[in-house]
């Protein structure tokens, strides 16, 4: 088709699927964009979660209660709180050392559980564990995080050593459980 000049002009039929094919393009490239925006968001996240997972296995190692404790939710801290139980006398308030009394704190906890795993009478149990195991991100949300401890070279699929669930705090990962916790009263 020519113009009023003797330009050729394209027809309207062939505008509009020019202008579809545009579109459709444009489209195209901000999905394909914001699939790799999304693959980097992720690779971004799990690489949090690690940091923090790694982070608080350092301090579990190094007898660092209050730096292992910063990494934990509040629900987190009260959990760990959880296992001052390995300390009393079955059913009661009472501590079963007497001169060590029982943990009141989260840090405190971290350093009776370590010096327990020290002790010459007791064989070492969950220090190497922790030290030699992996983690295992199985869920990841906008909020929660689902991740497994598990030995290497551990296939998936089988059980693992622990479940820890972690929650986001503004931009920050935090241990929130685990299943490893003891169970109270």
């Amino acid at each position: 088709m020519r113009g009023h000049r003797g330009e050729l002009r394209p027809s309207r039929p062939a505008l509009a699927a020019a202008g579809l094919a545009a579109v459709v393009a444009g489209i195209s490239g901000l999905v394909f964009s914001g699939a790799r925006d999304d693959r980097a968001s992720a690779r971004t996240e799990r690489t949090r979660l690690l940091t923090v997972l790694r982070a608080g296995r350092t301090a579990l190692l190094a007898d660092d209660g209050p730096r292992a404790c910063a990494l934990l939710s509040d629900h987190g801290r009260r959990q760990a709180l959880q296992f001052r139980l390995y300390y009393l006398i079955d059913g009661s308030n009472t501590p079963r050392d007497r001169r060590r009394g029982i943990p009141s704190t989260c840090p405190e906890v971290v350093e009776f559980l370590w010096q327990d795993d020290h002790q010459p009478y007791v064989s070492p149990s969950w220090l190497p564990a922790l030290r030699a195991d992996d983690f295992r991100i199985r869920e990841i949300t906008s909020t929660r995080a689902v991740v497994d401890l598990v030995a290497p070279g551990q296939a998936v699929g089988t059980r693992p050593a622990a479940t820890i669930d972690l929650a986001k705090t503004g931009s920050n990962w935090k241990v929130d459980d685990a299943n490893i916790v003891p169970e109270g009263d």
